[in-house]
């Protein structure tokens, strides 16, 4: 019985220290899906908004993209989106992240983050491959809620060569 006491006792104690590091642990992968983000030659986003309008875009060099299609959504939204995935300011602490599990998309084993903002503007759960790469993403912004996959990582068909 004594033995039950204690180790609850030190669940207790040490839960929060294990709670905090998770989060910051979150909060170092989130940083890590920005860099990798960065340095990602090509990718095709595809956005499905919650009125069944779907937009599709190609992120390539040097800040460049193509909306392929639409869907009838703003394009400074669809532009947000895609070229930052987790929003714009994590690495500066902006934003909350806390660790949502792992699950298997498509073949590649991910593991989930939900991001949100203090002011509720910005809540989204995306779902980052071993190579820190967004899979998918459910976001809620700006009134939207948008689900999103990535793919077609460093296509070279995707960018134009002279």
């Amino acid at each position: 019985m004594r033995t039950v006491l204690i180790v609850t006792i030190a669940l207790a104690l040490c839960g929060p220290l294990a709670a905090r590091s998770a989060g910051s642990g979150a909060t170092t992968d989130i940083t890590q899906l920005v860099g990798a983000y960065e340095h990602v030659q090509s990718v095709r986003v595809i956005e499905k908004f919650e009125n069944g309008g779907v937009a599709t875009v190609d992120v390539l060099p040097s800040g460049q993209f193509r909306i392929a299609e639409k869907g009838g959504q703003d394009p400074a939204l669809i532009m947000k989106i895609a070229t930052q995935p987790v929003g714009g300011a994590v690495s500066e602490g902006t934003y909350n992240v806390m660790p949502v599990g792992k699950k298997t998309i498509d073949g590649a084993r991910t593991a989930g983050y939900r991001v949100v903002a203090p002011d509720g503007t910005y809540d989204a759960t995306v779902w980052v491959n071993e190579y820190h790469l967004p899979v998918s993403a459910h976001v809620v912004t700006q009134g939207h809620s948008v689900d999103v996959t990535y793919g077609d990582y460093n296509d070279q068909a995707m960018v134009a060569r002279p």
